[in-house]
C-alpha cells in the first residue's frame, strides 16, 4: 500500500516546513550580513574622517607661527653659544691645572716675598 510517499529516506520534518526554515535562516543571514557590513562600513567611514580631521587639525594648529619659529631659532643659537662657552672654559681650567690635580696653594713665605706685598721686610 503506498501512501504517496516518494522518498526512500526516513524524514523527520515535511518538505514544506523544511523549506520554510531554510528560507527563514537564509533570510535572517542575509539581514545579518547586511547590517554587519553597514555598521562596520560606518566605522571605518567614522574613523577615515577622524583621522584626517585630526591630521588637517594638527596641521592648521601644530605649526608654529613666524615669530615663534624665530624665538625657538633664537633660542637655540643662545643656546649653542652658551654650550661652547662652557666648552671653552672647561678647557681653558684644565689647562690651568696643576698636573695633579691639587688646587693651588700659596705658603706664606711666597705671599710674603711677593713684590706687592703690603707687608715689607725690614
Amino acid at each position: 500500500m503506498d501512501w504517496g510517499f516518494q522518498s526512500d529516506t526516513p524524514s523527520l520534518v515535511e518538505p514544506g516546513v523544511q523549506y520554510f526554515l531554510r528560507e527563514c535562516l537564509h533570510q535572517c543571514h542575509s539581514t545579518k550580513t547586511t547590517y554587519y557590513n553597514t555598521l562596520y562600513n560606518l566605522v571605518l567611514f567614522a574613523s577615515f574622517l577622524a583621522f584626517f580631521g585630526f591630521i588637517l587639525w594638527y596641521r592648521y594648529k601644530g605649526r608654529p607661527s613666524t615669530e615663534e619659529w624665530e624665538r625657538r631659532q633664537v633660542e637655540k643659537q643662545k643656546w649653542i653659544l652658551e654650550s661652547i662657552r662652557k666648552y671653552n672654559e672647561a678647557r681653558q681650567r684644565e689647562r690651568q691645572e696643576l698636573i695633579t690635580g691639587l688646587p693651588a696653594w700659596d705658603n706664606e713665605f711666597d705671599v710674603i716675598r711677593r713684590p706687592n706685598s703690603l707687608i715689607e721686610l725690614r
